[in-house]
């Protein structure tokens, strides 16, 4: 089974973003986007901007279950701040 860390890796992965690109559109430290890749924190309201910057559902990246079930079309949306 898969760990949030490993899901959120291979989300910005499958984009071709960058942890310092990925931390720029999430407004954190690219330290702290290594840190949430290995496990070692994750803070709610990264795992939503994960979620909505992706179109992804919670419960995929919580590894509750396989499957998206976003409509991929995150993508391409501008990606909205949480504050």
């Amino acid at each position: 089974m898969n760990t949030v860390g490993e899901r959120l890796k291979t989300l910005r992965e499958e984009m071709g973003l960058s942890q310092k690109k990925m931390a720029e559109l999430l407004d954190v430290t690219q330290p702290s986007i290594n840190r949430y890749e290995h496990g070692k924190a994750v803070p709610i309201e990264v795992l939503i901007g994960y979620a909505d910057y992706f179109d992804v559902s919670m419960d995929y990246i919580t590894c509750r279950c396989d499957e998206p079930q976003g409509k991929k079309t995150g993508f391409k949306r501008r990606f909205m701040r949480l504050h």
